[in-house]
């Protein structure tokens, strides 16, 4: 009897699914449809189930839109290694920054970004994975994997 509970407890532990910690970078556009060179804002949240004290983000923009402005005011990032930059010829903006104490919970700002488009069309901003990091708030600055979506802006000609 007793094998039997332990056997059936180890399937059912073995079939449930495993739970990963990771942190969740959000692009949150103020509106999904904007007009040509009427700047939107883009809301850049952090949520974390594990406390993270550093931000290492590229996020890359298409070709015909950009950001033209960029505000840390209501940042959860305190300390940044290098000021918020958009470099025209990758596309990307990079947010570095620090976390003194560290940040867990949900949807923590790291910056807004006001973004313009010049031309009509759908847009696609995104975070590259493979050069975007978050870290934990522990002695050995533990890699914290990422999650993210890219989100989608259209723009006409109003």
């Amino acid at each position: 009897m007793k094998r039997t509970t332990l056997i059936r407890i180890a399937v059912v532990l073995m079939m449930a699914p495993s739970y990963c910690l990771a942190s969740t970078i959000t692009l949150v556009p103020q509106e999904k449809v904007v007009g040509i060179s009427s700047p939107f804002l883009l809301a850049v949240h952090l949520s974390a189930d594990t406390s993270v004290n550093v931000v290492d983000l590229s996020i890359r923009f298409p070709e015909g839109m950009e950001p033209v402005d960029i505000s840390d005011g209501n940042s959860i990032v305190s300390m940044w290694v290098e000021r918020p930059v958009f470099d025209q010829a990758t596309r990307v903006l990079s947010l570095t920054g620090v976390i003194p104490g560290g940040f867990m919970g949900k949807e923590g700002t790291i910056a807004t970004v006001s973004v313009s488009a010049k031309t009509q069309g759908e847009y696609t901003i995104e975070l590259d994975p493979a050069s975007s990091h978050t870290y934990r708030n522990d002695s050995a600055a533990t890699d914290e994997p990422i999650s993210s979506k890219a989100v989608t802006v259209i723009v006409d000609a109003a």
